[in-house]
């Protein structure tokens, strides 16, 4: 059982270390999805060893990198142990960073809790249409990518935060639809 004064475990968080990293590759379809494979080890409060946590993640690509013996901490609301770990991303707490699947919007991901949200594909769209094609566009997309995992960690840890940020998002995306229909028809 974890100490839940401990700021480094909860019931839903999972932190340690990682270990046996392995990145594969698996056919889908017509193509090939890249697969990383790791195990967390990991300590309760006075040191002693958990049985460590086996970890998939599968994506056609990743943001992000992890390496054997970075730090990681992963939120796991839904993993019983026996189970394979599988989330769509964690935090790095050796390099600082969140990892998630490629092209993902973090804030967003972290506000709505899940990367396959219609808002998350939203956002993603406008960036791939709209923002990409100008240099203000690839500026600020740069930016986001630079600074936003930080930001996106502490909203995900956030219920006050999550809750205002969709908020805010919701809005954003409504707007974004609204003008992309607005603007497809003569």
């Amino acid at each position: 059982m974890t100490n839940p004064e401990s700021p480094h475990f909860s019931e839903s968080t999972i932190v340690g270390l990682v270990a046996d990293f392995l990145p594969g590759t698996e056919p889908r379809g017509q193509e090939t999805i890249t697969v990383w494979t790791f195990r967390i080890e990991r300590v309760d409060p006075k040191g002693n060893p958990l049985p460590p946590i086996p970890v998939q993640m599968k994506a056609r690509k990743f943001d992000g990198f992890v390496r054997n013996g970075d730090k990681v901490r992963i939120e796991a609301r839904s993993w019983r142990p026996g189970q394979i770990l599988e989330p769509k991303s964690f935090y790095n707490e050796t390099t600082q960073s969140v990892v998630s699947r490629k092209g993902g919007c973090f804030i967003a991901t972290a506000a709505f809790g899940d990367a396959d949200s219609g808002y998350v594909q939203v956002l993603q769209t406008y960036r791939d249409r709209h923002l990409q094609k100008t240099v203000a566009g690839r500026i600020f997309i740069s930016c986001y990518y630079r600074f936003s995992p930080v930001l996106a960690h502490w909203i995900s840890r956030s219920g006050l935060a999550r809750r205002m940020t969709r908020r805010v998002l919701v809005f954003i995306c409504r707007t974004l639809v609204r003008d992309e229909t607005t603007n497809s028809h003569p």
